[in-house]
């Protein structure tokens, strides 16, 4: 590969291997994640989130599942898993006896505490375990769109009785798709679609909203400036291995989903913004599937808001030994004055742990803020009320892969979901300076 350290440079992502991120690669046939402990509609659910669904704390403050729809995990914004804050600022599930933290492991069922450096569980803070963290260090409960009772969405939300997105009003926002490509069994493709929004003044983003085709992988949308391929062309290779890479600020990685900047907070747009829509895709059926993406894109609600920006890593270290195992991770320093909203990891299908840790200014890790067991249900958390996550003076953030190789050759870095591996972190945040935030390491463990 090729310009590795813009890889390393979180925002401007123009490399080759990064095409296939995201938020999570996160269903690999492009259906909806697999689920455990399913409630009515197939959904789990751990907090206060929209879409209807009611925690119901049961004995021993066991989280018991309660009515979903469609099948998603966690109906949150954006279908992410959304937690109330504890005691100290540690993330917890809702109310009951015993206060234990808990988090949604490989099929979408509850699990034990996070684990910390050695493998220890780490309880929550407050609790007698780990220290509590700077402000925000929890999850809230908030899943509302923008923050607004009247946004409350879940995965059956601006669907029609054909179960195709709703484009929104043009006092709301636009809607835009990319040509629709034929994908035959057992293909897996990349392709990069150049376009320009139809805005024809400044557009400030309150909400991305995307449905996805059957076998969608994922996709990343980049916005640049620097894109001088003519708008309407579908290239038949990934947007990142072209000389026009752009600065990350929407991904998906499941059917239908969406992200909602917390209230004040938006991403702005210029007037007819060149953007670029980097679709992975695969089919794992017998027959030939129409493959496209649609994408609304919606307004901030009031005047006054915030700029939000994306902090992406990659991880250049993999290579994992023929039927062996690897560890891979890195630090993240935040942005100065930052307030993150929103982080996930990004693995392929060989990872069997990825978590984000704060790591506390005398180098010691503390609470665990996300962390997965399954690569194909990746835990997305969301902080989008104040406080938001902070960080203290000399704090980071540490990202951690581990990898199971079933091949009896190494795996490497690169982005076939197939053949290869990935080791990231995604994060969004806010007030953006306008420039590109601290590049994160990438090691070795």
């Amino acid at each position: 590969m090729t310009d590795v350290d813009r890889l390393a440079d979180c925002t401007r992502l123009s490399l080759a291997a990064v095409a296939v991120v995201l938020a999570a690669c996160s269903s690999g046939s492009g259906n909806a994640p697999d689920t455990a402990a399913l409630g009515a509609g197939g959904s789990v659910a751990v907090n206060a989130a929209s879409g209807g669904t009611t925690p119901l704390p049961g004995a021993g403050g066991v989280a018991t599942t309660s009515p979903g729809s469609g099948g998603f995990v966690s109906p949150g914004a954006g279908g992410s898993i959304v937690v109330p804050p504890g005691a100290g600022g540690a993330t917890t599930t809702p109310a009951g006896s015993g206060g234990a933290t808990m988090l949604l492991g490989a099929g979408g069922a509850t699990t034990t505490p996070p684990v910390g450096a050695g493998g220890s569980p780490i309880p929550p803070a407050g609790s007698g375990g780990a220290a509590p963290g700077a402000a925000g260090s929890a999850g809230n409960g908030n899943g509302t769109a923008n923050g607004t009772a009247d946004d409350m969405w879940t995965v059956t939300s601006n669907l029609d009785q054909n179960g195709l997105l709703i484009a929104p009003t043009a006092d709301q926002g636009f809607q835009t798709s990319t040509p629709v490509f034929t994908l035959e069994p057992g293909q897996e493709v990349f392709k990069c679609y150049h376009t320009a929004f139809t805005n024809n003044a400044e557009f400030d983003v309150g909400d991305w909203e995307s449905q996805m085709s059957p076998g969608s992988h994922h996709f990343i949308l980049y916005k640049t400036d620097t894109d001088f391929v003519g708008s309407g062309t579908l290239d038949s290779i990934g947007c990142t291995i072209l000389p026009t890479g752009g600065q990350w600020i929407y991904s998906a990685a499941v059917p239908h989903t969406h992200l909602a900047m917390p209230v004040g907070v938006a991403m702005p747009l210029a007037a007819g913004q060149k953007v670029q829509f980097d679709m992975h895709y695969i089919n794992t059926g017998a027959d030939p599937l129409q493959a496209h993406v649609t994408l609304n894109v919606l307004k901030v609600k009031g005047s006054q808001f915030q700029k939000a920006q994306s902090q992406v890593s990659f991880n250049t270290s993999i290579n994992i030994p023929p039927n062996g195992m690897q560890t891979v991770g890195g630090d993240c320093p935040p942005a100065p004055g930052a307030n993150y909203f929103m982080m996930l990891t990004h693995t392929h299908r060989r990872g069997i742990d990825a978590s984000i840790t704060r790591k506390l200014a005398n180098g010691q890790l503390g609470e665990v803020l996300v962390h997965t067991t399954n690569w194909d249900s990746p835990q997305n958390i969301l902080w989008e009320n104040p406080p938001y996550l902070t960080f203290n003076q000399g704090e980071k953030f540490h990202y951690r892969c581990e990898y199971q190789n079933d091949r009896p050759t190494n795996t490497t870095v690169g982005i076939s979901a197939t053949d290869n591996e990935m080791c990231m972190a995604i994060t969004y945040f806010f007030p953006s300076s306008g420039t590109a935030p601290p590049q994160c390491t990438s090691d070795v463990e």
